[in-house]
């Protein structure tokens, strides 16, 4: 190990050979990950992603009662300490036919958004869509059922980000 001028321990990064602090774990010129630890943590997480999802829960409970982590799914990782949360959290795929019909057939009162999470949408179309009617619109009530249509054929995840099956 080297030291610079300000008495800072120095190592040279494996992968691209340029200087960097003893004790970093990640380089900051190639940004390859130096701690043993933290690089098999990457790899599963890369490997996971190819296999099946990976939930995160940004949890911070502390309930003493959650302590079985017994579906044998994905990992659950809990992003502020790192460690595997006690209780998994489910992702509920949305169907896409569904979706489509609630938007063909009430659309424009946007229940094919509240049905794919998209609350604020959804209550912007109910809203425009009882406006319109009280002022006798029927015309920007059409504009409206566009408007659900081409949602219909554009949007392919929830508010989630979750693809519709």
């Amino acid at each position: 190990m080297d030291e610079n001028k300000s008495g800072t321990s120095l190592r040279t990064c494996p992968f691209c050979m340029e200087q960097i602090h003893a004790e970093a774990k990640k380089c900051k010129h190639c940004g390859e990950v130096l701690d043993l630890a933290l690089r098999e943590i990457e790899q599963l997480k890369r490997n996971q992603l190819q296999q099946s999802p990976v939930v995160i829960s940004n949890n911070n409970n502390n309930n003493n009662n959650n302590n079985n982590n017994d579906d044998g799914g994905s990992p659950h990782i809990n992003i502020n300490s790192g460690t595997a949360p006690a209780s998994p959290v489910a992702v509920h795929h949305k169907n896409r036919l569904k979706y489509c019909l609630f938007a063909l057939f009430f659309g424009i009162f946007g229940v094919h958004n509240f049905y794919a999470g998209y609350y604020g949408r959804g209550i912007a179309q109910l809203l425009l869509t009882i406006a319109f009617c009280a002022v006798g619109e029927p015309g920007a009530v059409g504009a409206i059922f566009i408007w659900a249509i081409i949602e219909m054929i554009v949007i392919n995840r929830d508010a989630d980000g979750v693809l519709f099956t």
